[in-house]
């Protein structure tokens, strides 16, 4: 992912990314990230989780995003976001 697009994730998110955390997946899948990052965090906070992020990367041509501390909500919305990275162009033209 860009540099551009990474910064975004770690500014908007800090609580799960950090200052620098590396995306080993597109910039087709930004908004995708944005999303779920909005929705884990959000859940995250309602439920007092810890969550921590292990990575995000592409696999098999899908979306990957590796994480502890979850619950079954947490869990449900990242298999929705890796679910529609399927029908989500990895890298734009």
């Amino acid at each position: 992912m860009s540099s551009e697009n990474t910064q975004r994730l770690c500014q908007d998110f800090p609580q799960l990314y950090g200052t620098d955390f590396p995306i080993g997946c597109g910039d087709g899948w930004a908004d995708l990230l944005h999303e779920l990052s909005r929705s884990v965090s959000d859940h995250a906070k309602q439920a007092d989780l810890q969550l921590v992020i292990a990575g995000v990367k592409e696999k098999c041509g899908c979306l990957r995003f590796y994480a502890a501390g979850t619950d079954e909500e947490a869990d449900r919305l990242i298999e929705l976001a890796e679910a529609t990275s399927e029908t989500v162009v990895e890298y734009p033209r």
